[in-house]
C-alpha cells in the first residue's frame, strides 16, 4: 500500500476513536497522545495488549523481538526491555500489522529491534507498518500544528547559524554531517527552547523517540538541513 493509502487508514482508526471520545472519557478528553496510545487503539480494534520482560521469535533461527503481532490470538505483545517510547511506537508498529496485513505472513509477525533512522532495506510490509506507526502516534494535523506554535508557520525549518543557536546545537556536527543525516531533525525534535520561547519538546510531546519524530518531521517536509531553493 502506497503512503498516502496507509495515512487514510490510520486516520480512518484516529477518526473513530475521536467520534467515540465522550462516552470513554466521561471525566475531560485527554490530548492527542493519550487518545491515540497504542492501548486504547489496541482496545478499539478488539486486540489484546500485554507485556512481556522478553520475547523470542518463534520461527527457526529467530531471536528476540521488541513486539509480536499474534494472528490467532488476537494479541499484541511489547517487550519491556526497550524504553518505553520505543514500546510505544512498537505497538504502533504491530497494530499496523493487524490493519494493512491481515493475511500477509504466518501466525506472528514481529518488530526485531528499533530501527534508528530510514532503512531501506527493510521488507515492504516492515516500512509500511513503520509508517502506519508514524502516522498514529504522530498525526499530520497534530504535528503540524504542535511545530508551528515552537518555531513558527514558516516552512520549511531550515538550517541556518542563528537557527542551530537557537536550538543550542553544535555548529560543527550539524554543518558538517552527512547528506541524509538525521541529526538536524533530531535537534528540533529534541528542542525545548526556540527564540527565547520554551516548550516541552516534539519527541516528548508525542511520547516518542528523537529519531522517530525527526523522521516524521522530514516526511512532512516541516524542517530541512538546506535552505530551499
Amino acid at each position: 500500500m502506497n503512503k498516502p493509502g496507509i495515512e487514510r487508514e490510520a486516520r480512518r482508526l484516529q477518526t473513530e476513536i475521536y467520534s467515540r471520545r465522550e462516552r470513554r472519557y466521561e471525566f475531560g478528553v485527554p490530548g492527542i497522545p493519550t487518545l491515540f496510545d497504542p492501548r486504547n487503539v489496541a482496545d478499539h480494534c478488539g486486540l489484546s495488549y500485554d507485556e512481556r520482560p522478553r520475547l523470542d521469535t518463534d520461527y527457526a533461527g529467530g531471536g528476540e523481538a521488541a513486539g509480536l503481532w499474534q494472528r490467532d490470538w488476537n494479541t499484541i505483545l511489547v517487550s519491556t526491555r526497550f524504553p518505553y517510547e520505543v514500546q510505544r511506537f512498537t505497538a504502533a508498529h504491530e497494530i499496523g500489522h493487524y490493519v494493512l496485513h491481515p493475511s500477509v505472513g504466518s501466525r506472528t509477525m514481529h518488530r526485531e529491534r528499533p530501527v534508528h533512522g530510514p532503512h531501506p532495506n527493510r521488507p515492504p510490509i516492515e516500512r509500511e507498518a513503520d509508517y502506519f506507526a508514524a502516522c498514529l502516534l504522530m498525526p499530520r494535523n497534530a504535528v503540524i500544528r504542535e511545530f508551528d506554535q515552537r518555531f513558527g508557520t514558516k516552512r520549511p525549518l531550515a538550517l541556518t547559524e542563528t537557527v542551530a543557536y537557537h536550538l543550542k546545537l553544535d555548529l560543527n556536527a550539524v554543518f558538517s554531517a552527512p547528506r541524509g543525516s538525521l541529526l538536524f531533525a533530531e535537534g528540533v525534535a529534541r528542542a525545548q527552547q526556540f527564540d527565547r520561547l520554551r516548550f516541552p519538546s516534539l519527541a516528548s510531546f508525542f511520547c516518542v523517540s528523537p529519531t522517530a519524530m525527526a523522521i516524521r518531521l522530514e516526511e512532512l517536509n516541516l524542517v530541512t538541513p538546506y535552505l530551499p531553493a
